[in-house]
């Protein structure tokens, strides 16, 4: 499974790639979107984008993709964990369980992210 809503290159990428993740201040995180989906992040994205305004939950997320069988808790959490660490999602203030809503970037970059990436068929 991909770990990155987004690839690329850094302009001063070193030769080694472990030497990349020592040097801080670096992220090989761009604006471009990932080519590759699985069936179950192109859902969730896509659950996101229609409702790009909505506060979820982990378990409301999952409850919105239940019919869907490549879309369980553990997928939607990590995605929900993924969009959080790269600022395409922001907490919702004041809840006792975490609450997230997708940012303007979010949408654009979600958005964005199933344009491009190819479709395959899923379950």
């Amino acid at each position: 499974m991909t770990t990155s809503i987004a690839t690329t290159t850094p302009p001063t990428a070193p030769a080694h790639p472990r030497r990349a993740a020592r040097r801080p201040g670096r992220c090989p995180v761009s604006a471009q979107p990932a080519p590759k989906l699985t069936a179950a992040r192109r859902r969730i994205y896509t659950a996101l984008v229609a409702q790009p305004k909505q506060q979820w939950t982990v378990r409301t997320l999952t409850e919105a993709l239940s019919e869907h069988a490549s879309v369980n808790e553990g997928a939607v959490r990590d995605t929900v964990n993924l969009l959080l660490t790269h600022h395409l999602m922001e907490l919702v203030p004041h809840q006792r369980t975490l609450t997230v809503a997708l940012t303007k970037q979010g949408e654009r970059t979600l958005t964005a992210a199933l344009r491009h990436a190819p479709h395959k068929g899923g379950r």
